[in-house]
């Protein structure tokens, strides 16, 4: 596939401020957005919530966007899948991810299963170099 390899995404490793807003499709009000620091690289560029409960897949890159599938089970939790896309531009990112939560009989105790479908919004900026030098850790 061509595109970006890790070596050549425009994205400066180091310590990174990401702040999320989702939103379930049919709600009214949107949660509030949450902040978070999280170490990136080209090599681990991927900066979602859920990094221990998700696999994802590559799906795309070119131009510094970076298309992923994703998969999540977390514990105790529904399942989602879905897709996200983030745009990297050296120092700064964003991007957006759709995903389908589904299931919850037994775990929310209802007679149907619950769909729910939600996005999100991410921006993210640098703010400094790692301090602990491992990828997906609050440096």
């Amino acid at each position: 596939m061509a595109g970006a390899s890790p070596k050549t995404l425009p994205l400066a490793a180091g310590r990174w401020r990401i702040e999320t807003r989702q939103q379930i499709a049919g709600a009214s009000l949107p949660f509030m957005p949450r902040h978070r620091d999280i170490c990136l690289s080209a090599s681990h560029p991927f900066p979602g919530v859920g990094e221990r409960d998700c696999r994802r897949r590559r799906l795309s890159d070119a131009r510094g966007t970076v298309r992923w599938r994703l998969h999540c089970t977390p514990r105790g939790a529904m399942p989602a899948n879905g897709q996200a896309t983030i745009h990297y531009r050296g120092k700064s990112l964003s991007g957006r991810a759709h995903l389908l939560i589904a299931g919850g009989r037994g775990l929310l105790h209802t007679s149907r299963p619950i769909r729910l479908y939600l996005n999100e919004a991410l921006t993210g900026r640098r703010i400094g170099p790692c301090n602990s030098g491992r990828r997906g850790e609050v440096g």
